[in-house]
């Protein structure tokens, strides 16, 4: 990672400020598939942390469920109201399900 940053000289806060940017304004859309959705999320939080951001699992799981489409909202309900914790995996399966 550090031979990425010299060769593209792009300093880490920079690397991180982009990606956490992208984590905070993402949407799903609607021709995207969940499967897709979420691992393009998980690719950002890798990034984000390789770059010296922490972010834990349960916020991800939230920033993932935020960002859904509007027809997931009876799964952000029940998630919500019966206070179901899920790691990533567990969540992009649920997903799919869903």
């Amino acid at each position: 990672m550090e031979s990425l940053r010299t060769m593209f000289g792009q300093p880490e806060w920079s690397l991180r400020h982009e990606t956490i940017k992208y984590i905070y304004t993402k949407n799903m859309k609607e021709e995207t598939s969940v499967r897709e959705y979420i691992l393009d999320m998980i690719m950002h939080f890798n990034i984000a942390e390789v770059n010296g951001s922490t972010i834990n699992e349960a916020n991800q799981v939230s920033f993932i469920l935020e960002s859904l489409l509007k027809s997931f909202i009876p799964f952000q309900t029940n998630t919500s109201l019966n206070k179901i914790e899920f790691n990533l995996t567990t969540f992009l399966n649920e997903l799919q399900r869903f």
